[in-house]
């Protein structure tokens, strides 16, 4: 099958899949993409009661590739008696569970089910009365969702409804009940700093670009699946499928909404349905109890009030939806897909590759000539100026804006150059940058970049640990320490090793002062009768502290050779921290160590 779409049909008089057919929309996919067909009968099945296969189990493989921009049609023969409901189904062999799929059409002769992406599939016949009156999959507002509201960005400036609503099902299956993760709902609040920002959403930049790319990318559009919510107009099949793909999985569910006049779409999950009522967490309203009227007696389900996204209700009011169509998320995008978004999202590169690259330049005075000098903007930068000036640079062609926050509070106009005053100090700044698309200013990103104002206040207490990097030592040295009695054994163990380390620092005005360290080297100790017991005595040695950096003095106390110890105050995601290098040097021998420390609180 081609980019320009198409049908294939399985013609086999007497094969059970005699007159199957794939729909594939013109610009599907963007290149070739080949379809095997297979079935195998379904003898028997510890499936729930509620459901009687009705068709083979089909496999159909297209090398995993998923649907961009309209849903693939898949009309498979089966008898389906008068009144019955039929659903379309997803088996997962590996531990076999199902996962339901949305149904485009059915008459009594097929039935057609719609998706971004197959692999092993049958038709069922849903039995309602076993199905219990209430589901819950146990997720929650407040709790489950995203702590972030849907405004939209730059690579969905519509709004990233479906891709908030998929993302955060995918963690709370897979992560939450899969893996015993802690709840989403705040936990990625400013990137995951150990400083939450709840009143500002825009620094959650990883959460909302993912939401963004997990929306952008290969999806079925809900339009195609406007045809499934007048299956029936009363909606009461929508309602018993929510119901039922909660009793069978435990999971929550996609819906998506339309308007009367279908011009206005949204997505939302569904987390738990009872005779009355289903309940929703809607990507408008983060962490707000939100639910659907349901009358059983007319079948009516709706109407709801929300929005294309938080955006449009700000500026034209909430939009009163009475479409419904359940949308199951292994329909729209597969599970693979939205795990590698979530990887990136990890390694907080997620968009990287799709949000325009824009980046921050900091002002470093001028040249001979009087020109203004500039150099990226690094993630943590010391200044003994009282002002920052920042720019923000913009690929040719595009349109850009940035904001400045002290914390959770506006610092600052919007504007491409900018220039703000510094506190003393760590001054915890984020940079909010928009751009323009489609004629309207639109999320790109947030950066945060602890910037430092003259030296930082070293005194007082400091933990961490040391690391022993590399350890040398010839023959002959090796020979007199061990002469000397020392337990060379303790070398081997040391190497690697992280152990921990105290740090007192006192230092007046002009950076002058004294370092006492204690390096706990107690697990190190050996048994037996020629072992050796570490001892872990504090070292107190005078510093010195300028332009930036701690350099300590060992004096007399390393008269066999060269010792030296560095160390840098630095912001680490929010805290003071110490970075830095210790050597030792003499006949023979030396020895190199790292050592990080960061302020006892």
């Amino acid at each position: 099958m081609g980019s320009g779409g198409g049908t294939i049909t399985v013609a086999k008089a007497g094969d059970p899949l005699d007159g199957l057919t794939i729909t594939v929309p013109a610009g599907t996919y963007t290149a070739d993409v080949a379809f095997t067909v297979s079935e195998r009968s379904i003898s028997g099945s510890t499936f729930a009661s509620a459901i009687t296969p009705i068709s083979p189990l089909i496999s159909i493989d297209n090398g995993g590739i998923v649907a961009g921009g309209g849903a693939v049609l898949v009309t498979i023969p089966a008898t389906v008696p008068a009144g019955a409901t039929v659903l379309g189904l997803y088996y997962h062999g590996d531990g076999g569970t199902l996962d339901p799929l949305p149904v485009a059409s059915s008459d009594a002769g097929s039935v057609t089910l719609a998706a971004a992406h197959f692999s092993d599939i049958f038709l069922a016949l849903l039995d309602k009365a076993t199905i219990p009156a209430t589901v819950d999959s146990g997720f929650r507002p407040g709790v489950d969702d995203w702590e972030f509201t849907n405004y939209g960005s730059y690579v969905a400036p519509g709004g990233h409804c479906e891709g908030q609503v998929d993302s955060e099902i995918w963690y709370y299956v897979n992560q939450r009940l899969g893996g015993g993760a802690s709840p989403l709902h705040g936990l990625y609040d400013n990137n995951g700093a150990p400083e939450k920002t709840p009143t500002l959403w825009q620094d959650d930049s990883d959460g909302y670009r993912l939401a963004s790319v997990v929306q952008a990318g290969p999806h079925t559009n809900p339009s195609a699946w406007e045809s499934y919510s007048n299956l029936d107009n009363s909606g009461t099949l929508t309602y018993d499928l929510l119901r039922l793909a909660i009793g069978l999985t435990g999971e929550p569910q996609e819906l998506a909404i339309w308007d009367a006049a279908e011009g206005h779409g949204h997505a939302i999950a569904v987390y738990r349905v009872t005779p009355t009522r289903v309940y929703v967490a809607d990507p408008n309203y983060p962490g707000r109890l939100r639910s659907i009227a349901y009358d059983a007696a007319t079948g009516v389900l709706g109407p709801y009030s929300s929005g294309d996204s938080a955006g449009s209700i700000a500026t034209g009011g909430a939009v009163s939806y009475t479409h419904f169509a359940f949308i199951p998320v292994e329909a729209a995008k597969s599970a693979a897909s939205i795990a590698a978004d979530w990887a990136e999202f990890e390694a907080s590169a997620i968009g990287d590759s799709t949000f325009p690259a824009y980046s921050l330049e900091v002002w470093t005075g001028q040249d001979e000539e009087g020109n203004d000098t500039w150099k990226p903007f690094e993630k943590e930068y010391t200044t003994s100026d009282a002002t920052l000036r920042v720019r923000l640079v913009v690929p040719a062609g595009g349109q850009g804006d940035l904001l400045i926050f002290r914390g959770a509070s506006k610092l600052s106009a919007w504007g491409t150059e900018l220039t703000v005053d510094l506190k003393d100090g760590v001054n915890d700044l984020g940079f909010y940058e928009m751009g323009v698309v489609n004629g309207t200013w639109k999320y790109v990103d947030f950066l945060r970049i602890p910037v430092t104002k003259g030296p930082m206040d070293i005194n007082g207490s400091w933990s961490g640990t040391l690391t022993f990097t590399d350890i040398s030592m010839d023959a002959a040295a090796e020979k007199k320490a061990s002469d000397e009695g020392c337990d060379l054994a303790i070398l081997d163990a040391l190497r690697g090793k992280a152990l921990p380390m105290t740090l007192d620092l006192v230092a007046d005005k002009e950076g002058k002062g004294k370092g006492t360290f204690v390096i706990d080297a107690s697990s190190l100790s050996t048994d037996g009768e020629n072992g050796t017991v570490t001892e872990s005595d504090p070292t107190t040695l005078p510093l010195v502290y300028e332009e930036g950096l701690i350099t300590f003095d060992f004096g007399d106390q390393c008269s066999s050779g060269t010792c030296t110890m560095t160390g840098t105050p630095v912001m680490v995601n929010g805290e003071d921290t110490i970075k830095g290098a210790m050597s030792f040097e003499g006949s023979g021998y030396s020895a190199r160590a790292e050592w990080t420390v960061t302020r006892d609180k």
